[in-house]
């Protein structure tokens, strides 16, 4: 568990640093968008199917919380991204109600938490391993 969780955090890293120099090396906005939003959806793809493979993977909050980043976040972002393709962001609602920078900022935030839930799944799984081998 402990090396499928260093992994999972080692992707919300990449991610991030994906994200970041797609929109400051690709003028395009939608490209950068569509490169960005493909790393975070991968994430939420490998979580889900780690979860499918791994009983105890299903235990974590990152499981939990990459269902939500998978099917609630990224996927509902990019199709929408897609679907208003050349339209400017600031213009877009995301599940025809929440504007794209109002359900950007929630993503940011929820992301935040999707990190934090992984160090501290890590954490207690490492608790966890030590406790059981000092008895």
């Amino acid at each position: 568990m402990g090396r499928i969780l260093s992994f999972i955090f080692g992707f919300e890293i990449a991610a991030m640093i994906v994200a970041y120099l797609s929109f400051q090396g690709i003028a395009d906005r939608g490209v950068a968008s569509l490169v960005a939003g493909s790393v975070f959806v991968a994430l939420g793809v490998t979580m889900v199917a780690l979860g499918m493979r791994n009983r105890a993977f299903r235990k974590t909050f990152t499981f939990w919380l990459g269902l939500v980043h998978l099917f609630v976040i990224s996927l509902p972002m990019m199709a929408t991204r897609i679907a208003n393709w050349g339209t400017e962001f600031h213009s877009v609602y995301i599940f025809g109600v929440i504007p794209g920078p109002t359900f950007h900022r929630y993503s940011e935030m929820f992301y935040a938490a999707l990190v934090i839930g992984t160090v501290i799944d890590r954490v207690r799984f490492r608790y966890e391993e030590r406790k059981l081998g000092h008895q």
